[in-house]
């Protein structure tokens, strides 16, 4: 659960409506990272309920996309953890696991959208050589190793172990092509600052004390500092993004 998508629900309460009210703004700001007519293989990392994928296989359909999940409950079921929230932001004692079948996802993506490929299997916190043989090899077995153009992670890292953003990076840095972009949404802080609707502080301090399973609100500097342990580039932040007032995050392969 503890190395799962964070936002997306499923199509049962509000984090999808969260995902579907923000998709569009995220499709936006990511066209000031990827041009809107690149080529190649995109890995998303907590694709959830599709909803984001959605949006961003319709704005850069040259992209071939790759859906993805935690799945901890076996026969290809994706467990999530994720937080509740109430009207007046998170409620104490909310952090909740959802079960949803990888092969949902697909009938929502890959069975709809022709740029995008079946989901997988992928626990983040993995080294990319244990990653799914759909992800890390190609026709005739060749490696996919640096063939990505761009590697995207939602709502994953704040709601999962250090671990996770751990491997993230070094996933990344092994996945994609010299140029190419690793991008990570949701809320973070900066200059240890909170930022956003204004119960950051509250929601990452329930997290933090959640099961001992080191979750909580990463910090920009932090972020960047490990994107260099692995020659990613931190090149840009984007924020406030959409309704939830999120921050995307931009590295660059160097």
């Amino acid at each position: 659960m503890a190395h799962a998508a964070a936002e997306e629900g499923g199509a049962d309460g509000d984090h999808h409506y969260m995902a579907m009210a923000n998709r569009a703004p995220i499709a936006t700001a990511m066209a000031a990272f990827v041009p809107p007519d690149a080529r190649g293989l995109a890995l998303e990392i907590g694709s959830g309920t599709g909803a984001q994928l959605q949006a961003l296989a319709a704005a850069f359909p040259r992209l071939s996309w790759r859906p993805s999940e935690f799945a901890t409950g076996g026969a290809g079921v994706a467990v999530r953890g994720f937080y509740e929230q109430g009207p007046d932001g998170p409620e104490a004692g909310h952090p909740v696991a959802k079960a949803r079948s990888l092969a949902a996802l697909d009938a929502a993506l890959a069975d709809e959208l022709p740029n995008v490929l079946p989901a997988v299997d992928l626990d983040g916190a993995a080294p990319f050589g244990s990653w799914p043989p759909a992800v890390t090899t190609g026709e005739g077995g060749a490696s996919l190793a640096g063939g990505y153009e761009l590697v995207f992670a939602s709502n994953v890292v704040h709601i999962a172990p250090w671990a996770v953003a751990e491997g993230i990076f070094a996933g990344a840095s092994s996945a994609l092509r010299r140029g190419g972009s690793l991008v990570f949404h949701g809320p973070f802080k900066r200059d240890g600052k909170y930022e956003g609707l204004g119960h950051e502080q509250l929601w990452d301090e329930q997290m933090r004390g959640f099961n001992g399973e080191g979750w909580g609100i990463r910090d920009v500097g932090e972020m960047a500092a490990e994107g260099a342990r692995h020659g990613l580039r931190h090149a840009a932040s984007e924020h406030p993004v959409g309704p939830a007032k999120n921050f995307m995050l931009h590295f660059v392969k160097e």
